[in-house]
């Protein structure tokens, strides 16, 4: 008869028990996660509903972009939107946006002035110098009549301190928009810089003529007229110098001259020679060997020379 276990009993109820502990403290832990989620959720709720979140106040400027790409999404085609909304990304700072906005323009029309002038802008923002330059030219080559595309090179030539260009480009601006103080004002600066005085005092009073209270254009003239004022004294001394020399010069050669009419003739005679002396009536001085001056003085010096003055 085999034997009896009497210690598998009580073993499997041992770990029946301990299955069913774990089972309980699991579902007790799963149902506490889940209620601290509900209420982690009605919390939020509870809040957003108590305090909504603060309205999207969209600026002045966004609004007005908004409004350009409404219109754009009903006329594609109007090139002076795009180029309004192109603005606007550049004063929100997103130039890519602009470049983007200019080059559908120009693809529509390429000799677009306000389109060109527009992309020349947004290059030079971005520090791209030289495709500025190729879009002003090319601007200023669909429009000749406008001025502001001259004046950008103008003003890119003066940066560069190549004044005799910004000359030429701010020459074109002031003979198609006259009023342009500003462009009168580097025209001069870039005058006075070549040493043309006349040209700039000119340019810095039409730029006061437009604009009566612009500082620099009067800081400009002001140092322009005591350039001009040390130039005058500059010149007056150069005179002066130049003459006290000439007159130095005269009367070194006229006193030289002077001198030598004027010296004394040394004659040796030797003491066997020595006769007397007369003066005739008319002043005449005379001795036997012949010597005489006219209206002089004739003397004998103790060695024999003859003296005559």
């Amino acid at each position: 008869m085999p034997a009896l276990n009497r210690s598998s009993g009580p073993t499997d109820a041992t770990a029946v028990s301990k299955n069913t502990h774990n089972q309980v403290n699991r579902f007790f832990a799963a149902a506490t996660i889940l209620i601290l989620v509900a209420l982690f959720v009605l919390g939020g709720l509870i809040i957003k509903r108590a305090y909504p979140p603060a309205p999207l106040i969209r600026s002045g400027l966004e609004r007005e972009l908004a409004s350009h790409q409404a219109r754009l999404e009903e006329k594609p085609e109007d090139i002076e939107t795009r180029v309004a909304a192109a603005k606007i990304y550049v004063r929100l700072g997103k130039t890519k946006m602009a470049t983007d906005e200019l080059n559908r323009v120009l693809k529509m029309r390429p000799k677009y002035w306000d389109g060109l002038f527009q992309l020349g802008l947004v290059y030079l923002s971005d520090g791209k110098k030289q495709r500025a330059i190729t879009q002003f030219k090319k601007a200023a080559n669909a429009k000749p009549s406008e001025g502001l595309a001259y004046y950008q090179l103008g003003l890119i030539a003066h940066g560069d301190k190549r004044f005799e260009t910004a000359v030429k480009y701010l020459e074109k601006t002031v003979k198609v928009s006259p009023i342009l103080a500003d462009a009168h004002y580097y025209l001069a600066n870039s005058y006075e810089l070549l040493g043309h005085e006349g040209p700039a005092k000119q340019h810095y009073e039409e730029a006061l003529r437009f604009i009566p209270d612009y500082t620099e254009a009067k800081k400009g003239l002001a140092e322009l007229r005591g350039i001009s004022k040390k130039a005058f004294l500059r010149t007056v001394l150069v005179i002066c110098v130049v003459g006290v020399a000439a007159l130095a010069i005269f009367y070194t050669l006229a006193s030289r001259d002077y001198y030598q009419r004027h010296q004394p003739t040394l004659l040796k005679i030797p003491p066997r020679f020595l006769y007397p002396i007369a003066e005739d009536r008319s002043g005449r001085i005379t001795n036997p060997l012949g010597v005489f001056v006219a209206g002089g003085r004739l003397y004998i010096a103790a060695d024999g020379r003859v003296v005559i003055t």
